[in-house]
C-alpha cells in the first residue's frame, strides 16, 4: 500500500490535490493522510473543520482508499514534511501563476519538492485527468534516473504514452555532440523497454534550453516528471530554472523525484556530455 502525504488547507489548489490523490488511489492502494498546517494564531475549531472536510470528500471520491487526517501548528515545509517520515509520496497544490498563494506563505510547493526525500508531485488549481503523456526530463547524469523510473511506471499504470524530453544548451563556439546525447536517450529507452516491454515510449532530442522545452511539452502532458540533485544552491532553498518555469505555468502535475529515492531501472547510466544542464 503506498503511503500519501496530501497538504491541505482548503483552497481550490488544495482541491486540485485532493483530486489528483483520489483518481491515483482508484488504481494504487492507499492510505492518505491529509494534513492541515496553520499558523498558531489560527482557530483551532475551523482547522479541524477544514481538515474534516477534505477528508469526507476525499473518501466520496476514493473509496477504497484509507484517510486519517491531522491538524498541526507550525510552518511549512518543515511541519508538513516532518510530521511523516514514511510517506512514499507528497502532494501538494499550487496556485497557477501564483505560486506564492499556494499553502500559506513562501514558495511553498517548490521549497517541499526541494526539501523532500521522497517524490513530490505539485498539482495546479483547475487541474482535471487529461490523455496527454507523462513527460520526463532526462539528463543522463543520472540524478534524473529515479525520475525515469517514476515516469515510466506512472505511464505503465495509467497506459499513457512515456515521452523522454532531453535537451541541452549549446555552448556559443561549442560543439553539439548531438551523437553522444543520441545515446543517453537510448539508453534509457533501453531501460525502461527491459522493465516495461509493452510500454510505448517517445522521445524529443534537442539542442536548446531544457526550461523552454519541456514547459513547451507540459502543455499536453498529463504529468511531468523532473529529478533533484539536493545539494548546493538549490537545496538551500533556490529555485532551479526548469522547475521554475514549470510551476508557475503548468496545466499538468508536476513531480520532482530525488535520485535517491527511487531505484534506478535495469540499465547503466551513461557520464552527461559537456553542457547538459541540471532537471532542476
Amino acid at each position: 500500500m503506498e503511503h500519501v502525504l496530501l497538504g491541505f488547507e482548503g483552497s481550490e489548489a488544495s482541491i486540485a490535490a485532493l483530486e489528483w490523490v483520489a483518481e491515483r488511489a482508484r488504481h494504487v492502494p492507499s492510505h492518505v493522510t491529509l494534513t492541515t498546517v496553520a499558523e498558531y494564531f489560527e482557530s483551532e475549531r475551523e482547522l479541524q473543520r477544514v481538515a474534516q472536510h477534505g477528508a469526507d470528500l476525499l473518501r466520496r471520491r476514493a473509496t477504497s482508499a484509507t484517510v486519517e487526517t491531522r491538524v498541526l501548528r507550525g510552518w511549512m515545509p518543515e511541519t508538513l514534511l516532518d510530521s511523516d517520515r514514511v510517506a512514499d509520496l507528497v502532494v501538494i497544490g499550487s496556485h497557477l501563476y501564483a505560486p506564492v498563494r499556494s499553502m500559506l506563505k513562501g514558495w511553498v510547493p517548490l521549497r517541499v519538492s526541494v526539501r523532500s526525500a521522497v517524490p513530490s508531485c505539485i498539482v495546479p488549481a483547475g487541474w482535471h485527468d487529461r490523455p496527454g503523456p507523462v513527460v520526463v526530463g532526462y539528463d543522463g547524469d543520472g540524478s534524473a534516473d529515479a525520475a525515469l523510473r517514476f515516469a515510466a511506471s506512472e505511464a505503465a499504470r495509467t497506459k499513457r504514452t512515456l515521452l523522454i524530453v532531453h535537451a541541452w544548451t549549446v555552448a556559443p563556439l561549442g560543439p553539439r555532440n548531438e551523437a553522444e546525447h543520441r545515446a543517453v536517450v537510448d539508453r534509457a529507452i533501453l531501460a525502461v523497454a527491459r522493465t516495461y516491454p509493452g510500454l510505448h515510449v517517445e522521445h524529443v532530442l534537442m539542442a536548446d534550453d531544457p526550461a523552454l522545452v519541456l514547459e513547451s511539452l507540459a502543455r499536453e502532458a498529463s504529468l511531468v516528471v523532473i529529478g533533484s540533485h539536493h545539494h548546493g544552491a538549490l537545496a538551500g532553498g533556490l529555485l532551479g530554472t526548469v522547475a521554475w518555469y514549470l510551476v508557475g505555468a503548468m496545466a499538468a502535475p508536476l513531480c520532482v523525484v530525488p535520485p535517491e529515492s527511487l531505484t534506478p531501472l535495469d540499465a547503466p547510466a551513461p557520464a552527461a556530455p559537456a553542457g547538459v544542464t541540471a532537471p532542476v
